[in-house]
Formats: structure tokens, sequence, C-alpha cells
């Protein structure tokens, strides 16, 4: 990455994470992430040398949507690592399914079964959807534990 324009995407970067404690600290960890990931790429041959704050973006973004991105989103008294902790010992290479209760992930609509006027999704796909949907959702009360609402994208909290 180049360093014009690096104060604007660490800036981004500390934006979108969730907590927002301990700014300095937090802004030399995400330049020592973007630099760790920018060799890590160049080392490994990767073709997206030059898109690790894309990447990033992305990590963070899921990061603070999952429950673990959220004051007591995994169980009471939960609180999302500061940003400096967070980025200085990499959890954006977690595995995601980490960051839900149970390795429970909400419900996401796929994306072949949004209608465009190309394609419309068969009864029988939207069928199977809803299935899956409603198996998701016995199986997570069956672990104890309860969404707050109807949204299938909100998160899940512990009963």
């Amino acid at each position: 990455m180049a360093m014009r324009g690096l104060p604007e995407v660490v800036e981004e970067l500390y934006r979108l994470y969730p907590w927002h404690v301990g700014k300095k600290a937090a802004e030399r960890a995400i330049k020592n992430a973007l630099k760790r990931l920018a060799l890590e790429l160049k080392v490994s041959g990767s073709p997206n040398v030059g898109d690790e704050h894309q990447w990033l973006k992305e990590q963070v973004s899921a990061f603070a949507e999952s429950p673990a991105g959220t004051r007591n989103g995994l169980f009471k008294g939960y609180m999302p690592p500061y940003p400096s902790t967070w980025f200085n010992q990499s959890r954006y290479l977690d595995d995601q399914e980490a960051w839900y209760p149970d390795g429970i992930r909400p419900v996401e609509v796929c994306e072949v079964a949004i209608e465009t006027p190309e394609y419309k999704p068969s009864t029988k796909l939207l069928e199977r959807m809803e299935k899956e949907r409603r198996t998701g959702l016995e199986e997570a009360r069956r672990r104890g534990l309860r969404d707050f609402s109807k949204h299938p994208l909100e998160s899940w909290e512990v009963v």
C-alpha cells in the first residue's frame, strides 16, 4: 500500500471497528496490520497485493456485525477486544464461526434466491431456504439461544 492515503484508510478502519477506545494505539496497530498483510500477500505471490485495506475492511465489517463485535454479544458481560488488541493479535484472521455463539450464524439470504428480471427463484428453492431457516432457529433455541427480532440478520444472545 502506498503511504499516500494511509491516514484515511486507518481512520476508516478505526471507525468501522465497533469499540472506539485507545485511538492512538489502535491507529498504530492498524498500520502494522496493513504492513503485515501487504508482506504476507507479497510473499505468497497473491494477485491481491495492494488490496489489503479492502480485505481488512471486509473483515472488520464482518466482525462489527457479528455478536462478537457487540457488547454482551457472546455472553452476559462480554466486551469486544480493544481495537489495538484485535489488530495486534491479527484477530481478523480468526475463523468467523468463532464470532457467533456455538458457531450458529444467522440465516443469510442466498444470492441466487434474490428475484431479478432475469431470474425468479423456484418455489422448491424458497421452500428449502425456509426449512433451513426454521431448522436453524430450532437448533438455536435448543442450544439456549434466542433471537430478539424476527429479522434473520439480527444477532443471537445467550438466554
